[in-house]
């Protein structure tokens, strides 16, 4: 089983898709920001959601390339580095100032925070939680692997259950989806529900289970496949998932 972990800045709420737990620093171009010599800091990203339960790497691959949208190759304009600037001739004369160098600058406003201000949820948080319902609803690879761990004897005794419940006058119809079902652990239960509050329409899939993801001193998950007592992802796991540089 394979798993993908949604990280937030909790300075920034920018977010980071990762299929590891102990991300390298190259990961930053997902938000442009790796910059050289810069290293990530581990203890400022936070899963606010971790997906498990995905068999196969090739959809684990399709469902990362389609939650994270564009890779930056170069840093974002605001920290690339200055280029050098050129000596000036001394024998061309200074152009005249266009400002007066002693006039007062005027203050920008101060823009005050309320301290009683309600949370809201980022909305680069909001952003991810709908790509990835997008992703698990209408991706193909996904659908052929839910479709794949189906098998028809059991369908079929879940047809003469609907059937028989028919019969009854039971209204409960067995799911489908039992045996191919993925889970998502939140760390708050409001951005389960942030696809529904959309203006898309969108709803989860029935293949998808939801649960509370709990945080091992505030940032380590406690999900399948995660040694709580290495902190780390279990090792017969990560021979099948890219490497990666620890950063504590």
């Amino acid at each position: 089983m394979h798993k993908l972990y949604f990280f937030r800045n909790q300075i920034t709420s920018r977010v980071l898709v990762s299929p590891v737990f102990r991300m390298d620093s190259a990961i930053l171009s997902q938000i442009g920001e790796h910059r050289p010599g810069l290293r990530i800091r581990g203890d400022h990203w936070v899963p606010f959601a971790v997906l498990t339960g995905v068999k196969r790497p090739e959809t684990l691959q399709a469902i990362q390339a389609h939650v994270v949208k564009k890779v930056s190759k170069d840093p974002i304009a605001y920290y690339r580095l200055p280029l050098p600037e050129t000596k000036r001739n001394p024998f061309v004369p200074r152009p005249p100032r266009s400002k007066n160098p002693f006039a007062q600058k005027a203050q920008k406003p101060f823009q005050r925070v309320d301290p009683l201000a309600p949370w809201t949820v980022p909305e680069d948080v909001k952003a991810k939680v709908i790509d990835l319902c997008k992703t698990l609803t209408f991706n193909p690879v996904v659908k052929a692997e839910v479709e794949s761990s189906l098998s028809a004897p059991l369908i079929g005794e879940a047809i003469v259950g609907e059937e028989a419940n028919t019969e009854h006058g039971d209204s409960v119809i067995p799911s489908d989806y039992e045996l191919g079902q993925y889970t998502i652990w939140w760390e708050r239960e409001q951005y389960r529900y942030l696809v529904e509050e959309s203006a898309e329409g969108l709803v989860w899939p029935e293949f998808v289970e939801h649960r509370k993801l709990k945080l091992i001193r505030n940032r380590y998950p406690a999900v399948p496949g995660f040694d709580v007592k290495a902190l780390d992802d279990a090792a017969s796991l990560g021979a099948s998932q890219p490497t990666s540089t620890t950063v504590v």
